[in-house]
């Protein structure tokens, strides 16, 4: 936390602002490479509370050849991040962290990402780029005219669904939106040959060596641990040593695997069960369990509370554990799980998953309080003194965050921006939503002259044409005012507010095109539905083809669309001398934890470790992951133990109350099964920020909001036992749900998972309830919902 010297600091950069020579010498000299030039450019807000830009972070361009064979030709822009070493004498090679995708970049998430790196940062900078054709670099290679055409089409088209018509991987059909965007860039000679691995690769020491960084260390994850291996091979010079984590080397034939990494971590579960004593005497043969549990499924004879439930519902646990890094796990409660949708017997930790959206809360002041029961009364006493220290605590954090983010942002738009940009836009969106809605022609027509925009240079007379186009009146010479008073730099700040504007509704088109680029012309050489189809027949789980087939079929199907390249010798094992770290993760859903293991055998000096409680990217699961890469950088001859794998594993398994007659288990559960994690937690101890539900005088409440990736929105209302209560919900993609709950309790009263969309009953106690709404499954990655809750209330 901000302490005042740090305060002080940070309000004398804020209002003065200092030159970055001293911080960052090379970029500020416009890049030690003159034929890779650099600029620097705005940082993509948030940044972190205590980051100053020109001091302790920078960001900007990189300019570097499209073709590394042709360095003089055509170039393209890479945006970048450099964050400085907290350390005054930090180590002279930096840590590069190579995201995963490819195509999704990492930088619009800047303040997380950083977040997850910081411990490198104790000793060394570290630096960060989107690649070429991904997230803010991806400019190069997006179809604007074919998106914006179809705008709304794209921006309103919900998440993709399992097709019940498609049986095997050659069933694809493909798709005509991504038919016209590859036409469009055929059309304007757009060269997408020259966006892959390899060039991705020598993209690396072309960028550290004109930010003046001689040698460098790499981290990769994902599709960033192919890269990573990639730079080994074909542009090692200055690499020290790398850390490649979630791994998927060019040896893996990706698209053919699909389903192999969950079944992977099914088989792990039940081998982890079946070594553990508790767990396999209260579950023996789970791996058997499973399969009998996923061949029901996908026969369609799994029937739960008259629910039928398909291979993707039942493996929403695993899926989702992979993506929670901040919750309790629920690995000890899967064997329960599988035994209970098998037996046909009672469910209550089937109930007690689904009701909780397969989140566990994290421990709050219910969670302590329980535990300080053994203690004495002046312990407890003192206990629940310190808990209350630190739920202030947690709120002013959590208040002094936002206070700095808004106090960066507006002095960002005073002296960068303007306070026009920000009022302009104000304005537009006051004057456009009485006017557009419920006139679908109206948006249409204004949506696609406004995010043509963005692919024109900033100009007032184009911002004048538009507003005249649409508005009259008060309204226009309103919007003509502010038009006529921007400065040069409030202009060119309104023109990327419209392209931020877009991205936000059209990125995971955009991100979808980007991968496939890369995975059509250097994968799709090595796949096929025939090889899908082997693989499946031999995975421990075959079922899982439902849960992958419509996804492989897709992918097969628009790959038709490109030209495959393959690379001579890209799909061969890597070798090479550089001194090597591997992770892999049981949760892993996305890439195999075999492949962590299997990437270093040909190294010659490598170390491959199995984390246990961690998912996609072991670092962002599991502190000891850190704190061995932050080791290895400091000495990449050191040699490690297994401890960490060791201390990852699960050790106490959720015992049902339906085991045996396990009477100590349902007295220390409460007589429901379920442990002291599914304590009483309120909202606000989960980070969420609850929003008092407006009801009008006949007791009806609208509320209509966004909802976007893995955030959580909170509602709150006050009502009496008795109370009727009638809530329907529309989204725009059913992805998007909602639970309600009494407040401070995690166990929720109706959710839209049991397949209802809306909820009709009588609250059963006088007090305050929670309406969360929330995105699941792939949505909650890279997706968005715009969603309308109408609720009403009656009194008894």
């Amino acid at each position: 936390m901000l302490d005042f010297t740090q305060m002080a600091a940070l309000l004398a950069a804020l209002s003065a602002p200092s030159a970055i020579d001293d911080a960052f010498p090379a970029v500020a000299s416009g890049g030690v490479d003159p034929l890779v030039p650099v600029q620097i450019k705005a940082c993509p807000r948030p940044i972190g509370m205590e980051e100053i830009e020109g001091k302790t972070i920078v960001c900007g361009l990189v300019s570097v050849p499209e073709d590394h064979d042709a360095p003089d030709g055509k170039h393209i822009d890479l945006f970048f991040t450099v964050l400085k070493s907290h350390s005054s004498v930090p180590e002279p090679d930096p840590v590069v962290y190579l995201h995963g995708g490819p195509g999704a970049g990492t930088l619009q998430s800047l303040e997380g990402v950083a977040q997850v790196f910081d411990p490198f940062r104790q000793t060394r900078d570290v630096i960060m780029w989107d690649q070429r054709a991904a997230g803010l670099s991806s400019q190069s290679v997006t179809c604007f005219n074919a998106i914006n055409e179809n705008f709304l089409d794209i921006a309103l088209a919900p998440d993709a669904e399992e097709d019940p018509d498609i049986m095997s991987a050659a069933d694809g059909e493909v798709d005509e939106q991504l038919a016209a965007c590859l036409s469009e860039l055929e059309a304007a000679e757009v060269d997408i040959a020259k966006y892959n691995t390899v060039q991705n690769a020598r993209d690396v020491p072309a960028i550290l060596n004109t930010l003046g960084y001689d040698s460098y260390n790499l981290y990769g994850i994902s599709y960033g641990t192919k890269l990573t291996l990639e730079v080994m091979r074909s542009a090692p010079e200055g690499l020290r040593a790398a850390v490649i984590d979630g791994v998927a080397s060019p040896v893996v034939k990706l698209y053919d695997t699909i389903a192999t990494p969950i079944d992977e971590a099914l088989v792990s579960l039940a081998n982890d069960c079946a070594e553990n004593e508790d767990c396999n005497a209260a579950y023996p043969e789970l791996d058997r369990v499973i399969g009998e549990v996923l061949g029901k499924a996908a026969a369609g004879e799994l029937i739960i509370d008259d629910t039928r439930l398909d291979v993707d519902q039942i493996m929403m646990p695993l899926v989702t554990r992979n993506q929670s890094y901040r919750t309790p796990s629920i690995t000890p409660y899967l064997p329960a799980y599988f035994y209970e949708l098998n037996t046909g017997g009672p469910t209550p930790t089937v109930e007690f998953l689904f009701k909780s959206g397969f989140v566990l809360p994290v421990p709050g002041e219910a969670h302590v309080s329980a535990t300080a029961e053994k203690l004495s009364d002046s312990q407890q006493a003192l206990a629940e003194s310190a808990v209350s220290d630190i739920v202030i605590q947690q709120r002013a954090l959590r208040s002094l965050r936002d206070i700095i983010h808004d106090l960066k942002d507006s002095v960002h738009d005073e002296t960068i921006n303007g306070p026009l940009a920000a009022l302009f836009d104000e304005e537009l969106t006051k004057a456009t939503i009485p006017m557009v809605k419920g006139d679908r022609a109206l948006i249409s027509a204004m949506v696609t002259d406004y995010v043509n925009l963005q692919t024109e240079a900033p100009d007032k007379q184009l911002l004048r044409a538009f507003v005249e186009s649409y508005f009259e009146g008060a309204t226009l010479e309103r919007l003509e005012a502010l038009i006529s008073a921007m400065s040069e730099s409030e202009v060119e700040a309104t023109f990327a507010a419209i392209s931020n504007d877009s991205f936000k509704y059209t990125g995971e088109f955009i991100t979808g095109v980007d991968l496939l680029i890369y995975a059509c012309q250097e994968d799709m050489p090595y796949n096929s539905p025939a090889g899908y189809q082997e693989v499946i027949d031999n995975l421990a789980y075959p079922e899982l083809t439902w849960l992958a087939v419509s996804t492989a079929a897709g992918l097969y199907a628009n790959c038709d669309l490109f030209e495959q390249l393959p690379e001579s010798g890209f799909h061969q094992p890597v070798t090479s001398e550089v001194p090597t770290l591997s992770f892999g993760s049981t949760w892993d859903v996305q890439t195999a934890q075999s492949w962590a293991a299997d990437a270093v055998e040909p190294l010659a000096n490598a170390q491959s470790f199995l984390i246990h409680e961690a998912g996609h990217g072991a670092l962002i699961f599991q502190k000891c992951v850190g704190d061995m890469a932050v080791a290895f950088f400091n000495d990449p001859t050191r040699r490690f133990d297994n401890s960490c794998g060791e201390a990852t594993k699960v050790k106490n398994y959720h015992i049902a109350s339906w085991v045996g007659a396990n009477t100590d288990t349902e007295q220390e559960d409460g007589g429901d099964g379920m442990d002291d994690q599914a304590s009483i937690v309120t909202p606000e101890q989960l980070g969420l920020d609850p929003q008092p539900v407006a009801f009008s005088a006949d007791g009806t409440a609208v509320i209509e909001d966004r909802v976007v990736k893995s955030q959580v929105l909170s509602y709150v209302f006050d009502a009496a036992d008795g109370d009727t209560i009638d809530i329907a919900f529309e989204a725009s993609t059913p992805s998007a749900n909602f639970n309600l709950l009494h407040y401070g309790n995690p166990e929720a009263i109706f959710s839209t998972w049991g397949g209802e969309e809306g909820y009709k009953g009588t609250l059963d106690q006088d007090g305050r309830y929670e309406i969360r709404v929330f995105l699941l499954g792939q949505a909650k990655e890279t997706g968005s919902a715009d969603f309308q809750l109408t609720i009403k209330r009656g009194a008894d």
